[in-house]
């Protein structure tokens, strides 16, 4: 689970560049940042609030285009 959530905050700070996981937790109702190397939480707000599930089509998405494209792949 941590490693989804990681991915999912790793493919949110990509989408949306030059804006920090900081500045988009800072305006959400619950965020969790963590460290996908260490797993270490770098930080947390209302992290134990339950929620409805985050898009799973997007981290889909994304999950399947980590396992199956290259990185420097152009895709249309």
């Amino acid at each position: 689970m941590k490693k989804i959530i990681a991915l999912a905050v790793s493919v949110s700070i990509l989408i949306t560049a030059g804006v920090s996981a900081f500045a988009m937790a800072d305006g959400a109702d619950c965020a969790c940042v963590i460290n996908g190397v260490t797993g270490e939480v770098v930080y947390s707000k209302n992290i134990n609030q339950k929620h409805a599930m985050a898009s799973t089509t997007k981290i889909m998405t994304a999950v399947i285009a980590l396992e199956k494209c290259k990185m420097d792949e152009v895709v249309t």
